[in-house]
């Protein structure tokens, strides 16, 4: 019996001789394919039993993680583990019915592997987690592509990649741009190929309702919770450091490692990384798509070169961080940098794509330079500490209703401002 499937635009080939039938789990089912050209990899599967030569090596073991009440925690249990000789390596899973258990054999360099389900039954599904995670992990090596922890969502034909730490919010942003009705390419785990010096997302089988989804990457973030939207640029290792810390990996091996720092140096040499700081409502959504906006790009790097030539700009604001000083709507005059900058100036921060407008709550001098800490008014946290150079200007005056207005001090309390501003929110989008 042969059964192919094409994930990430690898196709797999999972073949099995006598009565043994195969038949993947339902999140697969989108996933099969017709039988048609060569297999990226051919899995050979077998109810027998292997043993692992007693002449490998373990060169890695994954515990069983629980989940309990205060999160996810390790176990003494094992879950799968790794061992390598001259010939093969050799990935055993753990089984509670069988404590043999599956064990995938994949001789060096070879994409023909072997897969003994050490099973009696006639009916076997061989990506049952985790060989299927597994399975994904090797042959994305095998092919320089990178397996990631990541949402990805489709906006307009532009693919977009948020990656972080468990917690840090890629199925809120995922459920987000799902709400907007942008598509989702995935919001847990993808798989990013290059083709035709392009790379591009692909969604991974972890649902039962996945299917296959694709679009080329155009931009990568690294999220965090945080008070109010930003998005920071980040370039050379910084980059290439944070990226690789998500990706799905086995640090057994060095020269998989190696392989992996190439593709991730490649990867975020040839597109954008930025950090992001996101506030868990849809305003991040519009910040993005704004920001990313080709108009309002060209408009932005046009009224950068004006401030510093050392004239005035005036732009719209579109978010609600500053209530009530400045509200969606509202136009900002911003003039150029003046010294010495002090607490409570509202000044325009170089952010990508466009500028974020909020109030300098703390100054340190640090030769040779200042170091600023802002916030919007309306912000649960400060943003991250910025430098003389990513200011743009100072903003004096708003213009709203067609009346030129000052800009005034912040009267109420961050947490009220907060309030009115998601009171403000909510009744937009009803």
């Amino acid at each position: 019996m042969v059964v192919d499937l094409l994930i990430a635009s690898f196709r797999i080939r999972l073949s099995s001789t006598g009565s043994i039938k195969i038949v993947p789990g339902e999140r697969f089912s989108a996933f099969i394919a017709e039988k048609n050209g060569p297999a990226d990899v051919i899995i050979n599967v077998s109810s027998s039993e292997v043993l692992i030569p007693q002449e490998a090596e373990k060169v890695f073991e994954a515990p069983f993680m629980e989940e309990t009440s205060s999160g996810a925690e390790l176990t003494e249990k094992p879950f799968w583990s790794v061992w390598r000789d001259s010939k093969s390596v050799y990935v055993k899973v753990a089984s509670e019915v069988n404590a043999a258990g599956p064990v995938l054999v994949m001789g060096n360099s070879a994409t023909v592997w072997d897969l003994f389900m050490n099973s009696e039954e006639t009916q076997v599904d061989p990506l049952t987690y985790p060989l299927d995670g597994l399975i994904l992990y090797y042959l994305t090596a095998l092919k320089g592509a990178v397996m990631i922890h990541a949402s990805a969502v489709n906006a307009g034909g532009r693919g977009w990649l948020f990656s972080g730490r468990s917690g840090r919010g890629k199925t809120t942003i995922a459920r987000l741009f799902d709400s907007k009705g942008i598509e989702v390419i995935h919001d847990d785990r993808v798989i990013l190929v290059k083709s035709n010096n392009k790379w591009h997302i692909y969604s991974t089988p972890v649902y039962s309702n996945d299917v296959p989804r694709d679009v080329e990457l155009e931009h990568i973030w690294l999220i965090e919770h945080g008070g109010s939207n930003i998005s920071k640029p980040l370039t050379g290792a910084m980059a290439t450091a944070m990226v690789m810390a998500n990706c799905i990996q086995q640090n057994w091996s060095g020269d998989m490692t190696k392989a992996l720092l190439l593709q991730i140096e490649d990867l975020t040499g040839s597109v954008p990384v930025s950090k992001l700081s996101f506030v868990p409502d849809t305003t991040v959504c519009d910040y993005l798509i704004l920001r990313n906006d080709e108009k309002m790009s060209s408009a932005f790097e046009a009224s950068l070169s004006l401030l510093r030539e050392g004239q005035q700009v005036s732009i719209s604001v579109g978010g609600t961080s500053m209530w009530p000083v400045i509200k969606p709507g509202d136009k900002v005059i911003i003039g150029p940098v003046r010294n010495p900058l002090m607490r409570g100036d509202v000044v325009a921060i170089i952010r990508d794509g466009g500028f974020v407008v909020h109030r300098i709550t703390d100054i340190s001098l640090n030769d040779p330079y200042n170091i600023y800490t802002t916030q919007g008014d309306a912000s649960q946290k400060p943003d991250p500490c910025i430098k003389d150079e990513e200011i743009a200007g100072v903003v004096n005056e708003i213009i709203r209703d067609t009346r030129r207005r000052k800009i005034k001090k912040r009267v109420f309390p961050v947490c009220i401002n907060r309030l009115f501003a998601i009171l403000l929110s909510l009744k937009k989008s009803s």
